[in-house]
């Protein structure tokens, strides 16, 4: 995964700007955003996706490593608290 993060890291280097606002909305915003309104249309409750705050506190959106390492980091306290909490059962 090590490979993965670095290879994902230099790409988005090499080809993208990462501030935020500087090129309008990126892809996953629109995608959002119609994923909401076909949501209000059709009556059914939408649910914003969970954004780790973390990634956005230097100004700039965050790498796909950076995102990948984030989610990564969320699934691992995850299980250990679910095995914590079953171990007390």
């Amino acid at each position: 995964m090590k490979a993965v993060f670095a290879r994902l890291r230099r790409l988005e280097e090499r080809a993208a700007n990462h501030e935020i606002g500087a090129q309008g909305p990126s892809w996953v915003e629109i995608l959002w955003e119609r994923q909401r309104r076909r949501a209000e249309a059709e009556g059914r409750p939408f649910k914003e996706p969970w954004v780790d705050p973390k990634l956005y506190e230097n100004g700039k959106r965050p790498t796909w490593a950076e995102v990948l390492q984030s989610h990564q980091a969320r699934r691992a306290a995850a299980k250990s608290q679910q095995s914590r909490e079953s171990l007390t059962i």
